[in-house]
């Protein structure tokens, strides 16, 4: 299931890269904290349904664990601008 999971948010985040945001560390942020904020609560959901812990103890990890992967988003926007200005952008129309 998260197999599928991941190639549809990979899938969505691209065309939402191609059409709709600026492809600018912005648009790479934007896409990243809405991303995170599914993933997080399909997560959430998953836990919450097999586990009897308090609701406020899941959020709070799971606001942990959403700003510590919202961390890795600028090495990474980094690395691809690094790319693009070095090697070229890649197109595939």
């Amino acid at each position: 299931g998260y197999v599928a999971l991941l190639a549809f948010v990979g899938w969505v985040s691209g065309l939402l890269g191609q059409y709709v945001l600026r492809q600018d560390l912005w648009g790479h942020v934007i896409c990243c904290v809405v991303l995170l904020v599914v993933w997080e609560a399909v997560q959430l959901l998953a836990v919450a349904t097999s586990t009897s812990a308090p609701l406020g103890v899941l959020l709070s990890l799971a606001a942990g664990e959403g700003l510590c992967s919202l961390v890795c988003a600028f090495p990474v926007y980094a690395m691809n601008r690094f790319c693009c200005v070095h090697y070229g952008r890649i197109y595939h129309e």
